[in-house]
């Protein structure tokens, strides 16, 4: 005897994003089917191999990602139904408690749900609410129960039929159900609700298409439908109170759009002969997506617009197939599932997801092929949380221009480095005094008033997972040439340089290489008691980026440019010959403009991105402290600092983005964080400082800042030439 009771495998902490439910083919047995997937065309199976001979029904799933399933344990006989958590946990609500199966199943928002089904060859109903209690709903002698709905108020509606009358009814939070009195000979075959109360309901009367409206003071208004034979199979309704209809007409597929006036327009006419629309679904923005087969033993699937234009998607055309489930999410996204039989008579199961373009990606790995026609996919949910959540390079461009920053601040350093205290080796001149027995007093010679650089520079930075930005890493290479030239008291000079950026979004999300043209023009004010550094960066860069989701690829090129002014106030302290300490407060506000671009890709789930502007302010204050070796080859100065760093980012925003070719709404996407990072920093610096100027300076400078969510790994080398 078999007892599932509670399945602890996870998927990530990624939200569902969507279920299919069914059976799938093992070796010599078919077992119950639960996939749920997230950035993967491989769903993983929820219940593993735990249900031989069992059956997934019917799944649903809200816009939190949580999800409700209902169906049988198989050859144990018992009926089956459980919560399905957003990261892929199941509770069972039932245990071995009923003999028979769960049929169908329907989620609200909140979490609240309802199922129905056979409890021993007798109709069953009962809601659940989010934390698993079952509130069983007394039920009339139905002949059956065929389909029920949830509204986020908690209202319910079920449809079926008793003996050979229609029936449908409201059922309230507490389970009391309210008789809808339909006095049709015929059948309810599918039921939908809306978030405002307003019900629908589809089956026959008699031989017809029966649809209609159903009000929560129990008035129902007809839908003008065909007078030919046929049967509505599928209804849906959105909270604009716009209604499709699928099913058939006199043997061709039949599909209806009701506008919220209550006219029908037919959507198909003979447009599929011999075969029928077997479910529909619809999105908050009127934008639907149909499917069932043809006449042919082809799989019919097409798009239908608010406006009552249809698209066949003939990409997901597959022969001996028939598609049993469809649902498309607000932002126009599709997912469809059913099976096809290949040329040796083998069912496989087959499920795909539609973009808003009609193009189709199928999810792999749903089954082994089975010989019998008991393998399928059966039903179908899709959240919202599909679509992205993040698109890249975030502010990789910004990091790229700080570690340019550091490397000018390293320069720096060795101009200071080298007026800590004068050299006694350097050369003497002799005051002129006639007297033998004056002491002789070393001059310090005239520096050296032009300094040509290079500094290449490396830059590794981590960041964790923030708000919705995952997890990503930066590897930031590059080298800066700089000329300066002594004034005075002033340092006047310039620098440009080249830096590359490799950007690697954790998750199998993808990455982004960034290439940034630099230049900047500074200053450096240097007395006795204080210095000033001042600079002005400005450069442009261009990306490319690569982002994955269910193993899909899209790719963008775009450019952008970087403006960032650097100011720094330094107060030296004179502690002993040869070591100072110098307290300094140091700023950079990097602003970032990023021109907008479009993905490209075959899948149909390309973005179209608006320019973005967004920048960060990066604040340090801390403690350096100098110390100088002399030998006779000349000086050796060495530097530390700590330092507390805190970045803050401004402008960080959603983009409002959409598909490419959508027929859908816009939808935000997030493009950095807004967390501001506290970290605390030291950094050892040592420079060589030859007497003869003719042979060049060397100075290596290492770097880093920590802090809980962020790491920053820098290091540098400079190679100058004084003349």
């Amino acid at each position: 005897m078999l007892t599932l009771g509670f399945i602890t495998q996870s998927l990530h902490a990624l939200p569902i994003e969507g279920l299919l439910g069914g059976t799938t083919y093992n070796g010599a047995l078919y077992y119950s089917y639960c996939g749920a997937f997230n950035a993967s065309t491989s769903p993983v199976n929820l219940l593993g191999e735990s249900q031989q001979n069992g059956y997934i029904a019917s799944v649903a799933l809200n816009t939190l990602g949580a999800g409700l399933i209902g169906g049988s344990t198989g050859t144990s006989g018992y009926a089956y139904a459980a919560l399905v958590s957003s990261n892929g946990q199941l509770t069972s609500l039932l245990g071995n408690s009923m003999t028979g199966t769960i049929s169908g199943v329907a989620l609200n928002d909140f979490g609240n749900g309802i199922f129905y089904g056979e409890n021993t060859s007798t109709n069953y109903a009962s809601l659940v609410s989010s934390s698993g209690n079952l509130t069983n709903i007394a039920l009339l002698d139905l002949t059956s129960l065929n389909s029920v709905a949830i509204s986020n108020t908690g209202t319910s509606l079920l449809g079926g039929y008793i003996v050979t009358t229609s029936y449908a009814a409201f059922a309230d939070p507490l389970g009391n159900l309210e008789n809808l009195g339909i006095e049709i000979q015929g059948a309810i075959s599918s039921v939908a609700i809306n978030s405002n109360g307003l019900g629908l309901i589809g089956g026959y009367n008699v031989t017809t298409p029966y649809a209609a409206f159903a009000e929560s003071n129990r008035t129902l208004t007809p839908i003008t439908l065909s007078t030919a034979p046929g049967h509505i199979l599928s209804v849906a309704l959105n909270d604009s109170n716009t209604a499709l209809l699928g099913g058939y007409l006199q043997n061709d597929a039949y599909a209806v759009l009701v506008h919220a006036n209550g006219t029908a327009t037919d959507l198909l006419g003979s447009s599929v002969p011999g075969g029928s629309v077997d479910s529909v679904a619809l999105n908050p923005s009127g934008f639907g997506l149909i499917g069932g087969h043809d006449g042919n033993g082809y799989s019919y699937v097409a798009h239908v617009f608010p406006d009552g234009t249809v698209s066949p998607v003939t990409s997901a055309t597959i022969a001996q197939a028939g598609i049993s489930s469809v649902a498309i999410n607000a932002f126009g996204v599709g997912l469809i599932g059913g099976a096809w039989q290949d040329n040796a008579s083998m069912v496989h199961n087959y499920a795909a997801l539609v973009a808003p373009n009609g193009a189709v990606t199928m999810l792999q790995n749903l089954s082994v092929p089975a010989p019998t026609s008991n393998a399928r996919i059966s039903s179908v949910a899709l959240a919202d949380a599909i679509v992205p959540r993040a698109t890249g390079p975030f502010t990789s461009a910004i990091y790229t221009q700080l570690a340019a920053s550091a490397s000018l601040n390293s320069h720096f350093l060795q101009t200071r480095a080298k007026t800590v205290n004068p050299s006694p080796q350097s050369s003497i001149a002799l005051m002129a005094s006639r007297n033998p027995c004056q002491t002789l007093k070393p001059i310090p010679p005239k520096s050296p008033a032009n300094v040509l650089w290079a500094v290449p520079l490396f830059n590794y930075i981590h960041i964790q997972a923030q708000e919705q930005i995952p997890s990503y890493t930066n590897q930031v290479g590059g080298v800066l040439i700089g000329y300066d030239r002594q004034v005075d008291s002033f340092v006047l000079g310039a620098a440009f340089g080249y830096a590359f950026n490799y950007a690697h979004y954790a998750q199998q999300l993808g990455h982004a290489k960034v290439q940034e043209e630099l230049g900047c023009l500074f200053s450096i004010y240097q007395h006795r008691i204080m210095r000033i550094n001042a600079a002005i960066w400005g450069g442009g860069y261009q990306l490319k980026n690569e982002r994955h989701a269910l193993s899909i690829t899209s790719k963008a090129d775009a450019h952008g440019w970087i403006l960032s002014p650097h100011l720094e106030f330094a107060f030296p302290i004179s502690i002993k010959n040869h070591f100072k300490l110098e307290p300094f407060a140091m700023f950079d506000w990097v602003n970032n403009w990023q021109a907008s671009f479009t993905e490209t890709g075959a899948s149909g789930f390309n973005l179209v991105m608006p320019s973005q502007y967004n920048s960060l302010l990066q604040s340090e204050i801390g403690l350096r402290m100098y110390e100088q070796a002399v030998v006779d080859s000349g000086l050796f100065s060495f530097e530390q600092k700590l330092c507390y760093t805190n970045q803050a980012p401004f402008h960080i925003q959603s983009a409002s983005t959409f598909f490419v070719a959508g027929a859908a709404s816009a939808f935000p996407v997030a493009t950095g964080s807004t967390k501001i990072q506290n970290l605390g920093g030291f950094q050892l610096f040592s420079a060589y400082f030859p007497n003869n100027i003719t042979y060049p300076y060397v100075a290596l400078m290492g770097e880093a800042l920590l802090g809980s969510s962020y790491q920053s790994y820098f290091v540098n080398f400079e190679l100058g030439k004084r003349f």
